[in-house]
């Protein structure tokens, strides 16, 4: 009987420690990196309140807990890329899109959407002999409402700036958060894992940003989540998508 017993506990909490468990990464696929560099991409958009994460790679489970916010100063690097485009560092407004054509307006429509496209060079062993490579291509970053508190994180203080032709400009971080699950308007993505960079919007709400990121490896962090924040270290999750890998760069 007590044989029976000790067997029905040790059951029991197997049962209790599946069902707590959460997405977190992909399977560490060694095949990923025979070809000396390792691709993932992120298609972004944004989440409703009733959102159940039905493209979310990393898998359905796990409570919606809200994720601690703590900046990681780790990382976040803004470099110049293969393309010459000169990637300045956090805070500095991206002055190449000085000519947009404002006739358009905020591209904003439909909310936040878009894709990260990720690279890193790797040994055989999957271990990085680069920097990681980012390059983020949204639309639709400012059209969210400032005084919607669903899906905020502690620490927001409010949405932008406004520029001169009434116009909202946002300084937004983009963030690796620890869990590949984007339910609940992403929170259920849980607490900050990696610093991405923050990044200014142009005139007409979008983001065209290439930088570097150091001290990351891309294969840790294929299958969790990246959110994008409506201020620099925190602020409200306008949108997440879960990092996946890719056959190359797009």
């Amino acid at each position: 009987m007590k044989v029976f017993l000790l067997v029905t506990c040790f059951m029991l909490s197997l049962i209790v420690d599946i069902s707590d468990s959460r997405p977190e990464l992909f399977p560490f696929l060694k095949s990923e990196c025979s070809s000396g560099v390792v691709y993932a991409t992120c298609y972004m958009k944004q989440r409703g309140g009733d959102d159940d994460g039905g493209d979310d790679r990393g898998g359905d489970g796990g409570d919606d807990r809200r994720g601690d916010d703590r900046d990681d100063d780790r990382g976040g690097r803004r470099d110049r890329d293969n393309d010459g485009n000169d990637d300045r560092r956090d805070g500095n407004d991206d002055r190449r899109d000085g000519n947009d054509d404002r006739r358009d307006g905020n591209d904003n429509d439909g909310g936040v959407r878009g894709n990260i496209y990720f690279s890193q060079k790797v040994d055989s062993n999957c271990r990085p002999t680069s920097e990681l490579k980012v390059r983020v291509r949204l639309r639709g970053v400012n059209g969210g409402d400032d005084d919607d508190r669903d899906g905020r994180d502690r620490g927001d203080n409010g949405g932008g700036d406004d520029d001169d032709d009434g116009r909202r400009r946002r300084f937004l971080g983009l963030h690796v958060h620890k869990f590949g699950d984007l339910r609940n308007r992403c929170l259920a993505a849980g607490p900050h894992l990696r610093k991405l960079g923050n990044f200014r919007s142009n005139r007409r709400g979008n983001i065209q940003e290439n930088f570097r990121v150091k001290q990351t490896s891309l294969v840790e962090i294929v299958g969790r989540a990246v959110v994008l924040h409506s201020r620099k270290n925190a602020g409200r999750r306008l949108a997440c998508c879960v990092i996946g890998y890719a056959d190359s760069r797009k």
